[in-house]
């Protein structure tokens, strides 16, 4: 069953002086409970792809189906509580709240959520215990090492239940042995059904994915 369908995606960004086609006549399709990787160089357009499959960018042109829903059209409500239901995001550079513990940074996207606050603490403890850091979660992020860090930006993307999690260069702060501890925890939630889309420069990481897909220039690369 389909999880991400794009089909003949197009985005242009433009202004003053200047006119960049970021991406151009993207299709392709993604099933449920694959990890796939996207991989290109700086500027390809990678990036403006995953915004786009958040939907934190809209296309030209062309359309995205998300669980099967098109998402074209959709208000900003509308596309809010898509975004929140179905989609997590990690990041890089993990992206915690300094000044929260660990369990309060996980706790944001319920925030949000419209999940009834009976059920925060559960779905919180859940996610620490999934992700082995239970024993941290009054911890702050200057407590954490980098690993530690991404296991709470995990349990965070997956606190509300979202079942396609998109990860931006999430190994590219770590170094290669927690890279391949963070790599196990994709692939456990994968087997969980789970759908990963991981952009990445590293080759290793890619290869661990199910797919590659390749941009060059905006172009899905045969």
């Amino acid at each position: 069953m389909q999880a991400i369908g794009v089909e003949k995606v197009c985005r242009t960004y433009q202004g003053k002086g200047f006119r960049v086609e970021a991406l151009k006549d993207i299709t392709l399709s993604v099933e449920k409970g694959e990890m796939v990787a996207i991989v290109g160089t700086s500027g390809s357009g990678k990036t403006t792809l995953l915004n786009i499959l958040g939907l934190i960018d809209m296309p030209d042109s062309g359309e995205y189906f998300l669980n099967g829903v098109r998402t074209g059209g959709c208000r900003d409500k509308e596309l809010a509580r898509m975004r929140n239901e179905n989609l997590g995001f990690v990041l890089q550079d993990f992206a915690l709240i300094d000044r929260c513990t660990a369990e309060q940074n996980i706790r944001v996207p319920l925030m949000y959520s419209g999940i009834p606050k009976k059920e925060w603490s559960g779905r919180i403890e859940g996610c620490l215990e999934q992700m082995g850091i239970a024993d941290k979660k009054k911890r702050l992020p200057s407590e954490l090492s980098g690993g530690q860090k991404q296991r709470v930006a995990i349990a965070r993307a997956l606190v509300t239940g979202a079942d396609i999690l998109l990860a931006d260069e999430p190994t590219g702060a770590l170094d290669s042995k927690t890279s391949l501890d963070i790599m196990r925890i994709f692939s456990q939630l994968r087997a969980e059904k789970k759908t990963i889309l991981i952009v990445t420069h590293d080759s290793g990481i890619a290869s661990l994915c199910d797919r590659i897909i390749r941009i060059e220039d905006g172009r899905l690369a045969v």
